[in-house]
């Protein structure tokens, strides 16, 4: 009985936003312990305290066009877009138009893609903490780190995809990584 709803609840969250959940029944099919934690997890990267949705917006963008999961990646999109983040914002963080964007965004960029690589980010980290106050921080951490977690899981399961291009609002975006 608790299956067939969660089955019911996942499909009720993935079908506005166009997303294939096959991962997350598997999960559920596997183990109901694992899905109903899995499901409190995704509570982490919803948080959003101190920061701008468009930055917050930025530093999921960069995370999953970092993890290489072109159907999540596809799913932090259409989940901006639901947020209200504007699509030309968006068409201009997946292609890193840093002239075109607001300092802050640039350095969010730069600080995930530091992050991300293991890199130096204690310049661009300050500059954040100067914006954004420690709940900001948090919210960075939270966004990044969770943001990582869905490519990852769907890459053990086995339903990881490469990310090459997204659309936005019917326009096709190709995906720039960091050098």
């Amino acid at each position: 009985m608790i299956r067939a709803i969660l089955h019911r609840v996942i499909d009720n969250w993935v079908r506005p936003l166009n997303y294939d959940a096959t991962y997350m029944h598997q999960m559920l099919d596997a183990s109901i312990p694992a899905m109903l934690k899995f499901m409190m997890a995704q509570l982490l990267s919803q948080h959003q305290e101190g920061i701008s949705k468009e930055a917050r917006t930025a530093a999921r963008l960069v995370t999953i066009q970092h993890e290489d999961c072109g159907p999540c990646a596809q799913l932090v999109v259409n989940m901006a877009l639901q947020d209200g983040v504007d699509p030309a914002f968006i068409r201009k963080v997946i292609a890193r138009a840093y002239a075109e964007l607001p300092p802050i965004i640039n350095t969010t960029i730069l600080f995930t893609d530091a992050v991300l690589a293991h890199a130096p980010c204690d310049a661009e980290r300050e500059t954040l903490r100067q914006a954004f106050g420690e709940k900001g921080l948090v919210t960075l951490a939270l966004s990044i780190s969770q943001t990582r977690t869905y490519p990852t899981i769907k890459r053990v399961l086995g339903y990881a995809h490469v990310c090459e291009r997204l659309e936005v609002r019917g326009e096709m975006i190709p995906v720039i990584k960091a050098a």
